[in-house]
């Protein structure tokens, strides 16, 4: 019996390395896409904000301007100034969406752009994205005055 306790914790190590594998990719595409915001900010030769790698559908964001995302989502929630970058979220009943928005030619542009779940409900980022535009209209309705 004692020689089937090894075997039995062999799947358990494979479902752990699979974790550890896809949250090290997702932190090397982050690393990667803050890396090309930076070049940009400090006038390297990144590719232009629109074109920057983020998977999922938040993707539609990068190279919106803050009037763009307002008169689409309302005013953030939460907005918070950073050296060099500008930092906003949204939140809504099960979903976060969060905003960087980099210096682009004279204007703000979203350079990164992330929604995920918050909680413990599991949902897809596009179903975050509409969650967080179904948000109540007065939160919307303030940003278009």
């Amino acid at each position: 019996m004692r020689a089937l306790l090894p075997l039995l914790a062999l799947p358990l190590a494979a479902c752990v390395t699979t974790q550890e594998q896809q949250a090290e990719a997702i932190l090397a595409g982050v690393v990667a896409q803050h890396r090309a915001a930076v070049a940009a900010v400090s006038g390297g030769a990144a590719a232009p904000v629109a074109q920057r790698h983020t998977t999922g559908e938040a993707a539609v964001l990068l190279g919106a301007t803050p009037e763009r995302v307002t008169a689409r989502l309302g005013q953030p929630d939460l907005r918070r100034a950073e050296p060099g970058a500008e930092v906003w979220r949204y939140s809504a009943r099960h979903c976060h969406l969060d905003l960087v928005l980099y210096p682009d030619a004279g204007t703000l542009r979203v350079g990164h752009a992330a929604a995920r779940a918050a909680g413990l409900v599991a949902l897809s980022e596009g179903e975050c994205l509409a969650d967080i535009a179904a948000r109540p209209a007065p939160a919307r309705v303030a940003a278009l005055r």
